[in-house]
């Protein structure tokens, strides 16, 4: 690619080159790039597996993985570290709030909802909670995943085009008998309920009417 380009919420992944370099992205050398909240993995070139650049690219919350030898490689390029990456080696020289030599423990690419694949992240991943609110975490600025997932999900933004998202559990059912028929308000507290699409009791489904975070 040559002048300006942003890339957001995206993810690069099985992507290769014949006899070149850059498997998921290749800049050139009047290029501007800024990738931002992005996943790169198992993208395979000569060298340079997830990027190669002549030009410039910087990076902000993105995740570069699975690259081969060197995840990133330039040939009189620059690679500016914009902060909060993750790179499962050394060569993309990140450093700062940065990770190096890190596994995200990536899920295979997926459908993880969205009108995209994805690559999921478990809730123990070091990608999850590291971007605090403010540095382009949430609204106005980055407020979705690449699904369309809200941003954060935690105490804070995660690494990568996915956001962590945990499964909602209960800890308590008033009342807890009664009819399927309907008619009763039922209240249930959990953790994460606001994650909850769908509430049923047996096979019926009951109307939400108020849920609050948490």
């Amino acid at each position: 690619t040559d002048g300006f380009t942003e890339v957001d919420n995206s993810t690069f992944s099985g992507n290769s080159t014949m006899g070149g370099y850059g498997g998921g992205i290749g800049v050139g050398p009047n290029a501007m790039v800024t990738a931002t909240f992005d996943t790169f993995s198992s993208n395979s070139a000569i060298t340079g597996g997830s990027v190669y650049t002549t030009g410039n690219i910087t990076f902000f919350g993105t995740i570069l993985v699975n690259g081969g030898t060197f995840n990133c490689f330039t040939e009189g390029g620059t690679f500016t570290d914009g902060g909060y990456n993750l790179d499962d080696g050394t060569s993309c020289g990140f450093g700062g709030t940065s990770l190096s030599s890190t596994n995200p423990q990536l899920g295979a690419l997926a459908n993880n909802g969205g009108p995209t694949l994805t690559m999921a992240l478990p809730a123990n991943s070091s990608a999850v909670d590291q971007i605090p609110t403010g540095a382009f975490c949430g609204a106005p600025n980055f407020p979705f995943d690449q699904r369309g997932a809200v941003r954060p999900q935690g105490a804070a933004c995660d690494i990568g085009a996915y956001e962590f998202v945990a499964a909602p559990s209960t800890s308590s059912l008033l009342p807890n008998t009664g009819p399927l028929t309907g008619g009763n308000v039922v209240t249930i507290t959990g953790s994460n309920l606001a994650n909850a699409t769908s509430v049923t009791f047996g096979a019926n489904a009951a109307a939400i009417q108020t849920a609050t975070a948490g």
